[in-house]
């Protein structure tokens, strides 16, 4: 399954692709807002959905009441697993019309996570942009140890280090340099990480977690940087933000959890039999 779905409302259009149940585009007018998953690039894992857990997992290895689990490594040369299991499923189109489209797929037991889920994830478009709905279902009969999280990688307009960035976060963590696994959850004052108020990213370069985030006005979480909007519901309550190398452009991915949850279980959801979880993501021009 290959063929991209697009759809549109106001200035906005965008497509998604089943294959990973991916962000493909989002346009506003004729300007890209993230990087485009068709194409070449350096940039991996552009719009993918991170389920059912995000970022990394040291040595792919976890326990969970009381029994040990060994995930696929991945990320070889970092010795992790990384963002899940779904990157390359195909998911199935239950709806599809003008202005949004929903896709779902199976998380069936498999080697290193034997537990059983149902994902439904619904892009839509309007004109205040777009916005993504991510459900998941424990459909086994054993508690199931949940993680989510999303991976487009923004456009702002021109390079990062001239962008202005506000992201509302109180702690960050520390990670290895070697490996990128958490060392200490830290605050961010008097750090380069501080984007509590807005200012230009400068040479800061990132690859960092970042919790305690502040609820804005509406209820939810939000990123701004330059004209976009990034806004996540406080389901998700951490936000990994990476630096491209060219400096062209972020990575901006809500997560439910931080980096090696499944190992250290902090923020992990544990979703009963017949239990789900939901969340919503949105992105705009302000």
């Amino acid at each position: 399954m290959s063929a991209y779905l697009d759809v549109a409302a106001g200035p906005y259009r965008a497509a998604v692709d089943p294959h990973g149940g991916a962000l493909v585009r989002l346009l506003h007018h004729d300007r890209p807002l993230v990087v485009d998953r068709e194409g070449p690039s350096e940039m991996r894992f552009r719009g993918d959905v991170l389920v059912p857990w995000p970022n990394r997992v040291s040595d792919g290895t976890w326990t969970f009441a009381g029994r040990e689990h060994q995930l696929t490594l991945n990320e070889p040369e970092r010795h992790n697993a990384l963002h899940g299991l779904v990157l390359d499923t195909d998911w199935d189109v239950a709806e599809h019309d003008d202005t949004s489209v929903r896709l779902t797929c199976e998380v069936p037991p498999q080697d290193g996570y034997p537990f059983r889920l149902a994902a439904s994830i619904t892009y839509a478009v309007d004109e205040h942009g777009l916005s993504v709905t991510l459900e998941t279902t424990n459909t086994g009969e054993t508690p199931a140890p949940y993680g989510a999280g999303f991976h487009p990688y923004l456009l702002p307009g021109g390079q990062a280090d001239d962008v202005e960035v506000d992201l509302g976060a109180s702690r960050y963590v520390e990670v290895s340099p070697d490996r990128l696994l958490p060392v200490a959850e830290l605050d961010v004052a008097g750090t380069p990480y501080d984007f509590r108020t807005p200012r230009p990213l400068g040479g800061v370069v990132l690859d960092t977690a970042f919790t305690e985030l502040d609820v804005r006005d509406d209820g939810n979480h939000a990123a701004h940087l330059g004209d976009l909007r990034l806004w996540w519901e406080p389901v998700y309550g951490w936000l990994q933000v990476f630096t491209a190398p060219d400096r062209s452009c972020f990575a901006v991915e809500p997560q439910t959890c931080g980096p090696d949850s499944l190992s250290t279980g902090d923020d992990l959801v544990v979703l009963a039999p017949g239990e789900s979880h939901r969340g919503t993501w949105g992105l705009g021009v302000r």
